[in-house]
């Protein structure tokens, strides 16, 4: 079975640009982190190269999977990654439908004959259920929890049925004290949030008992402020700063970004002493909901969560539901790939 899937199916990588750009046109599902922009921001932060798929069937259906490889491993050694657990969901663009069950199939059995380490997937949560249909027993499984808020009905529907009253009247607070906003991508909005996130982290480092120094090392490794640049540098107009400033102050900042119909929080910061008061991170994430609703937007993802914690019970209030997924780690199997007349087909671009 196995090798007849992947028989029936030809594979170029990396994945031409124009190739990728039309996908994304074509798939209402895609998000900002399935993109172009978002690949090269990791390479650029990262060393990674691009060593996305095209999956091309006969009848004309194609799949653009997005996936890196570090430059500082060999081939043999290396893992395939769609994407780095720091850099959120991938999976693949399916332009023309959703992906079905055999199509996911044969992604799994293309990863597994993949050499070198194990590859990790991480798709879509909306696109759930069929990944999980078609994993192969061999596949690891990593559980995880994202929230996801419905925009359907527009800001209003969203405001009076899917907002709880706390966030409301919270909403309400940070107007009655003045909360000014400011939006846009530039290094100096950049470097503003940059400072309200170290300071994030160092109260967080104080909330978990973890030392100060050492929550500084693990946030430099995870997001440096050379990541936020250059996520707004290669998704442009696509990636917005907000930032909310009060008394000549800025206290709370999001990054947000969006393709097609899917608007994402990525990243939030703030200076509580200042902000905590003010309702500030309730009107920002209000403002880009609003602006989300405005830009026709379905959907607005916010990013992974733990139970049961304060983070994961402000998004719900903002109406964010829980969303139990999965990410994939494939270990090789040599034993799947196909001999013989009519074997699958590969292409470097």
């Amino acid at each position: 079975m196995t090798a007849a899937l992947l028989t029936a199916v030809r594979v170029t990588s990396p994945v031409p640009r124009d190739l990728w750009h039309a996908a994304l046109a074509e798939d209402p599902d895609a998000l900002a982190t399935q993109t172009p922009g978002w690949l090269d921001a990791m390479c650029a932060v990262r060393p990674y190269r691009d060593v996305s798929r095209l999956y091309e069937w006969q009848d004309g259906r194609r799949l653009v999977l997005p996936l890196v490889r570090s430059r500082l491993t060999t081939a043999a050694r290396a893992q395939e990654l769609g994407w780095p657990l720091d850099w959120g969901i991938g999976g693949p663009v399916a332009p023309g439908g959703p992906v079905t069950r055999a199509e996911a199939a044969t992604v799994f059995a293309d990863l597994a004959r993949r050499p070198g380490a194990a590859a990790y997937l991480r798709p879509s949560p909306l696109t759930d259920e069929v990944w999980r249909a078609s994993a192969p027993g061999h596949v690891r499984r990593y559980p995880r929890i994202t929230q996801i808020a419905d925009l359907s009905g527009g800001y209003a529907t969203v405001w009076s049925e899917r907002f709880t009253s706390n966030t409301r009247r919270n909403v309400r607070k940070a107007e009655r004290a003045g909360i000014g906003i400011e939006v846009g991508n530039d290094p100096r909005l950049i470097r503003e949030f940059d400072r309200l996130y170290r300071m994030s982290v160092d109260r967080w480092a104080a909330q978990e008992g973890t030392s100060r120094p050492r929550a500084r090392w693990r946030m430099w490794r995870k997001d440096p402020r050379r990541k936020f640049a250059a996520v707004a540098r290669h998704l442009g107009d696509a990636c917005q700063i907000w930032l909310a400033h009060h008394q000549g102050r800025a206290v709370a900042g999001i990054i947000t970004m969006r393709q097609g119909e899917h608007a994402k929080y990525w990243r939030g910061a703030m200076d509580k002493t200042h902000a905590a008061a003010t309702g500030a991170p309730t009107l920002l994430q209000a403002l880009a909901i609003e602006a989300a609703c405005a830009q026709g937007c379905r959907y607005y993802h916010m990013g992974d969560s733990r139970p049961d914690t304060p983070v994961t019970r402000f998004k719900q209030r903002m109406g964010g539901r829980l969303h139990h997924t999965e990410g994939w780690w494939i270990d090789p199997r040599p034993d799947t790939a196909p001999t013989g007349p009519g074997r699958h087909q590969e292409a470097a671009a």
